[in-house]
């Protein structure tokens, strides 16, 4: 299943801290800094993962 392969690596390229918006572009959370902000959206980057990944396993 395609589609599988697909989530898989977007996860493997999460763990990696490289993450693709919904246009496809690489968002590498190692670049944004430490910013508030920046902050903010590791967190939420971070949740969103998860959250994809228990969806995932269970």
């Amino acid at each position: 299943n395609s589609e599988e392969q697909k989530e898989d690596t977007n996860y493997l390229d999460g763990i990696q801290g490289l993450l693709k918006t919904k246009d496809g572009q690489q968002l590498n959370l190692d670049n944004i800094g430490t910013t508030p902000l920046a902050e903010k959206v590791k967190t939420k980057a971070c949740d969103l993962v998860l959250k994809q990944g228990l969806n995932f396993i269970s």
